[in-house]
């Protein structure tokens, strides 16, 4: 925001939406602002709102007001006389009666700062504060501890009284004890030399010199006398431009003991030009070649297994490197490989305590941006050399609660150290079963945001976590509480959602659907993922049903502490105007369908496609699909040539008997779609615009063989006269007998 430098930096808003969304834009800055409403004539509507500066503010937080009713909103929609939706939104704090006002409770704060990432330590230590002062009221109890430099320190005596300023007084102790101190100068910058001036160049990046403290050489021989004393080490030029003679090499391996006794790491690049010169690297991983070189975009992953793999992005994408390959050799194993074909790109070696790395990955062409994203992870400058602390941390809260019982443990933690999601799971669901009920309501914070680095990753629940953010999100699953990732949610955030642990742990939510009193069918019901798992933020339900009347909803809620299941009834009347249609929950449902399946499920390309062009929705499979020449729904594979079909095209020619024909085309008052059906299907016969909106449903049927003719005079459900322009007819074909779905879609130009 303070990137502009004009004097006022003007900011405008908008809300872009097709039909009418419930609820109300806001902005947290500016609560008295109204956003105005204006809409287009393309269908569109909009909630605009102009800020004439927004230099006095930080930041600005935008978002929606619900506008739930009785902690209530229900909204449904019919497509056609078999299929309707409806969508729900359920707030538990208005729904239940809970007494938050009661003091007295005991707060455990439990805050590991252990790894290396609390560079900005001063600022840390006011958020956590200011974490005491919004998360509890005057009259609770409170403990706090922290560990780092070693060691776990109890701030407090015992339990200390809430009273105004206490916790003041508290870090405004920790700040004179000595470990404060020892905790604020552990994170020490890593020496790093650059052994030439290729190297320099070639893997500096932007932020670099806030991670480690630098030393240039011109040659990897003259650098030889501060190996003992680095970090790391990155050499390019002793490959090829000034490759080393025997003796030389053999003087440069010797010191290189020295920083592997040390723990240390040396990196450096290879390709076909290195085949014949580059002794070093021969001399330390034995039968060392190119396989091939790669100039094309394509996906690097990395490989957990390897030595240092675990520190790079899961996947991401890179033009060029060379492959390589070695000896077989149990202390040699590959990093970063290409996804399709697992040539490997990075390998290393493990000597002593240290690694000898070396890529294929050419790094003059990369900018600032990827730099910064890879090159951390080379030098192993985005991971704490320091053991992480939270194990033991959580272990020592949880003798704490089961021998002097509190209800609230707020636990925040920089570790970096990472846990995929079997592990990170087991080792929550062994460390929650070690608490004596009731088990206290816990909120969990992973410090690391990524500001300066990026620290290791790992995906799990379609979500992606910092260093131990995975496992402590895992840990307050098991314990029914809230985590949250400081990389995308900011302090005030944090206060302001942690107040829902004043209410008690919710171990377990769910609703009942029953349609017209269980005469109509409920084909699917979802709880939406949110992006917290705070069970007292608003929770949000989908799903596919026939019912024409009524839908009655039971909510049903065990909360913590409780075997006793609390339910609450609802009853709504179920909209059932088809001129009404609403795409955004049908999208909604394919869309959590199909992420399942790339998770799970990911060769099922087929379901995938379909799911995806039924509801309108992008995949990794239809973000880039063209139409071939014959319009059916195919992939194009080359755009400029339209005499060729492709394979799948081929593999379908048995289906030549169905078609689509559209005459005339262009048309200015009535054209005639002809369609052949070789066997008994149901048919949908739709109309999109360019934008992909559904405009016009010209047929829905059941048991349609043969030649078919329909008719479309360029309106829209509404009969309203649609503006000129290009359209797509798109016909859905499903075959009684076997279930097979096929697709056909044709471009027609309307000229009014």
């Amino acid at each position: 925001m303070q990137s502009n430098n004009n004097t006022l930096k003007p900011l405008k808003i908008l809300f872009r939406s097709k039909g009418n969304i419930w609820g109300e834009p806001n902005v947290y800055e500016l609560p008295g602002e109204v956003f105005s409403f204006i809409s287009d004539t393309m269908g569109y509507n909009y909630r605009y709102l102009e800020v004439a500066d927004i230099t006095p503010y930080q930041s600005f937080k935008i978002g929606f007001d619900l506008g739930m009713t009785a902690g209530k909103f229900f909204k449904s929609s019919r497509m056609n006389e078999y299929k309707a939706f409806f969508e729900l939104g359920l707030n538990l704090k208005d729904i239940f009666v809970f007494d938050t006002t009661v003091s007295n409770k005991k707060y455990v704060f439990a805050f590991d700062l252990s790894s290396d990432f609390s560079k900005n330590f001063e600022d840390g230590m006011a958020n956590l504060r200011a974490l005491l002062i919004n998360t509890m009221r005057t009259g609770d109890l409170f403990r706090l501890l922290i560990a780092g430099a070693g060691q776990i320190t109890e701030v407090t005596t015992g339990w200390a009284l809430n009273n105004g300023n206490k916790v003041n007084e508290t870090f405004d102790l920790f700040q004179t004890m000595p470990v404060y101190e020892q905790i604020k100068n552990s994170f020490k910058k890593k020496k790093l030399v650059f052994a030439d001036g290729r190297a320099t160049s070639g893997w500096t990046f932007p932020g670099l010199s806030d991670l480690a403290t630098i030393q240039n050489f011109q040659s990897v021989v003259s650098s030889v006398g501060s190996f003992s004393s680095s970090a790391i080490v990155l050499a390019y030029e002793h490959g090829y431009e000034a490759a080393l003679s025997q003796s030389q090499m053999l003087m440069v391996a010797d010191s290189l003991q020295h920083l592997f006794t040390n723990g240390g790491s040396f990196l450096t690049y290879y390709d076909f030009n290195r085949d014949r010169k580059d002794l070093l690297s021969k001399h330390f991983i034995p039968g060392i070649y190119t396989i091939v070189r790669q100039t094309t975009n394509t996906t690097l992953r990395r490989v957990t297994s390897g030595h240092i793999g675990w520190r790079y992005p899961v996947e991401f994408e890179r033009a060029g490197q060379y492959y390589l390959g070695w000896n077989p050799d149990p202390s040699t194993k590959a990093n970063l490989i290409e996804a399709s074909t697992e040539r490997v790109t990075t390998l290393s070696r493990k000597i002593q305590n240290g690694y000898y790395i070396v890529t294929g990955m050419w790094p003059f062409n990369d900018d600032g941006a990827f730099r910064k994203m890879v090159y951390p992870a080379f030098m192993g400058l985005n991971v704490s050399a320091i053991p992480p602390m939270a194990d033991t941390l959580l272990k020592y809260v949880k003798n704490l609660h089961n021998s002097d019982p509190y209800q609230k443990l707020i636990f925040a933690s920089n570790s970096d150290a990472p846990f995929d999601s079997t592990i990170a799971y087991e080792k929550a669901e062994e460390l929650a079963g070690m608490f004596n009920a009731p088990k206290p309501a816990l909120g969990s914070i992973n410090l690391l945001d990524g500001a300066l680095v990026d620290p290791p990753v790992v995906v799990f629940d379609l979500q992606t976590f910092y260093g131990s953010g995975g496992f402590l999100y895992a840990l307050a699953n098991k314990m029914g509480g809230i985590h949250f990732e400081r990389s995308i949610r900011d302090w005030d955030y944090i206060y302001e959602n942690l107040s829902a642990i004043q209410y008690p742990a919710v171990d377990s939510l769910s609703i009942e659907v029953v349609a017209d009193g269980g005469i109509s069918p409920v084909y699917e019901v979802r709880r939406l993922k949110s992006s917290s798992d705070n069970k007292y933020m608003p929770q949000f339900f989908a799903g596919r049903h026939n019912g024409v009347n009524k839908l009655d909803i039971t909510l049903k809620v065990k909360f913590g502490g409780d075997d006793t299941i609390s339910t609450r009834s609802f009853g709504f009347a179920v909209e059932n105007d088809t001129l009404k249609r609403d795409f955004i929950v049908p999208g909604i449902l394919a869309t959590e369908k199909i992420n399942e399946l790339l998770v799970y499920a990911s060769y099922d390309t087929a379901q995938i496609v379909s799911l995806s062009l039924d509801n309108r929705v992008l995949s990794n499979y239809t973000s880039m699909l063209c139409l071939e020449p014959n319009d059916t729904i195919h992939f194009m594979i080359n755009p400029w040539d339209e005499t060729v079909l492709t394979g799948v095209e081929d593999e379908n020619a048995a289906s030549d008997t169905l078609f689509i024909e559209i005459y005339p085309n262009p048309f200015n008052s009535m054209s005639l779609i002809r369609l052949n059906i070789p066997e008994e299907s149901k048919l949908e016969l739709n109309i999109f615009d360019i934008t992909g909106q559904l405009v016009k449903t010209i047929a829905a049927e059941d048991g349609v063989t043969g030649i078919r003719q329909y008719n479309w005079d360029g309106t829209d459900n509404f009969n309203t006269t649609l503006a000129s322009g290009v359209y797509l007819v798109h016909v859905k074909i499903r075959s009684n007998s076997t279930g097979k779905v096929d697709y056909l879609s044709k471009k027609v130009i309307y000229l009014r």
